[in-house]
């Protein structure tokens, strides 16, 4: 019995694993934030992980128009031993935190006069 092949390529293509059409990398403007900061910052595969698990839970329930506080961003990160500054930066490059934090500054006048009214 003879195999039946398909009519030949006009141009042969390259190949990745299990046969697939290697596919080119999509340019870094269509790259979601935090791979582009992941890959700047060289973070180790488990970190990647990390704060894709954090920013699944937080924008799990996000609409267009939503924001993230600061405060809840601290909360997931920390149940997940992430980075909160991390996760913050790539929510702010996406436009979507709402930074709830105080003031270091405004706080530390604070604790200076609440401490110097006590002597």
């Amino acid at each position: 019995m003879e195999q039946r092949r398909g009519a030949p390529r006009a141009v042969p293509g390259r190949y990745g694993q299990k046969g697939r059409p290697l596919k080119p990398p999509p340019p870094a403007a269509s790259r979601p934030p935090a791979h582009v900061t992941a890959e700047a910052r060289g973070w180790e595969p488990i970190t990647r992980r990390g704060m894709q698990r954090v920013l699944v839970t937080l924008l799990a329930r996000h609409r267009d128009g939503d924001t993230v506080a600061a405060s809840a961003v601290h909360e997931v990160a920390s149940l997940h031993s992430i980075s909160t500054h991390g996760a913050i930066e790539i929510l702010a490059a996406m436009g979507i935190l709402t930074d709830d934090r105080p003031d270091l500054f405004t706080s530390c006048h604070l604790g200076e006069e609440a401490l110097s009214g006590q002597r």
